[in-house]
């Protein structure tokens, strides 16, 4: 059987955890493990994004605009990262397979965000499969 997943109806609902945990169950693999948590392998379409590019510029700023960890303009912080002088605990992962854009870091608890054309969602705690937002 073939589910065709609609993620207007899920957003229309709510219903955030459900669709970061598909989109999450869709890009990482092996599937058995559980991704940006115990696996950090994409599916092979995904390909890195530069962090001074235009869409790595709009995926760190919507990592650390929500302002959760840092209590700064958005703005300075992109300066900083764009020069990629991150300590290894913080350094952002940044992804796309043109439909589909991933960003991540850990802090002790690691943030997940997925964003495309329609929406943006975060868990600021992805090791649980709850607590998903809007921010777009």
């Amino acid at each position: 059987m073939k589910i065709i997943f609609d993620s207007e109806e899920l957003l229309k609902f709510e219903y955030y955890d459900t669709l970061g945990e598909f989109l999450r169950m869709k890009c990482f693999i092996p599937k058995d493990k559980y991704g940006c948590y115990s696996t950090f392998k994409l599916e092979s379409n995904f390909g890195k994004i530069e962090f001074n590019s235009e869409l790595g510029k709009k995926l760190l700023k919507f990592l650390y605009d929500s302002k959760t960890k840092y209590e700064s303009n958005s703005d300075e912080y992109l300066e900083i990262y764009t020069l990629e002088n991150f300590i290894d605990d913080y350094k952002p992962s940044l992804y796309s397979n043109g439909e589909i854009n991933i960003a991540w870091y850990w802090d002790g608890d690691g943030t997940l965000l997925f964003n495309t054309d329609e929406f943006t969602i975060i868990n600021r705690d992805c090791k649980k499969s709850y607590g998903w937002f809007l921010i777009k």
